[in-house]
C-alpha cells in the first residue's frame, strides 16, 4: 500500500538512495499515501538531485524554470534540465528545446 511504500522510500533516503529520494518527492507532489506537501517534495527533489538522480533534475529544474511551486530561478532550472539531459533524461531535452524557443534562442532549441 502507499503508506508502506511511503515508509519503504523514507528508510531508504537516509542512506541517500537518489531513487528514494526521488520518489519521496512524487509521492509528496502528488499526495499519494501522504498529505501532499510540495514544499518538501521540493527538498527531496534537491536531496535526489544532488546524488544524481536525473528525473528528480528535470521535474525540480522544471519547476524552477516555472517557478511553480517554487520561487522561480531560472539559471538554475536550466543547469538542472541540462545535468538531466546529460544523463539521458529525454524529457529535460525535450524542455530546454522548447525553453530556448520561448526566449527566442531558436539555435539553442535543435537538441
Amino acid at each position: 500500500d502507499d503508506v508502506r511504500a511511503y515508509d519503504c522510500f523514507r528508510r531508504s533516503a537516509r542512506g541517500g538512495v537518489a531513487p528514494a529520494l526521488n520518489n519521496l518527492g512524487n509521492m509528496l507532489a502528488e499526495g499519494v499515501g501522504v498529505p501532499q506537501d510540495r514544499g518538501k517534495a521540493a527538498k527531496y527533489y534537491e536531496a535526489a538531485a544532488e546524488v544524481g538522480d536525473p528525473a528528480a533534475m528535470f521535474t525540480l529544474g522544471s519547476w524552477l524554470l516555472e517557478g511553480r511551486f517554487v520561487d522561480a530561478d531560472e539559471p538554475r532550472g536550466l543547469a538542472l534540465l541540462a545535468a538531466a539531459r546529460d544523463a539521458g533524461h529525454a524529457q529535460a531535452a525535450f524542455a530546454l528545446g522548447a525553453a530556448a524557443l520561448a526566449a527566442g534562442r531558436n539555435e539553442q532549441a535543435v537538441v
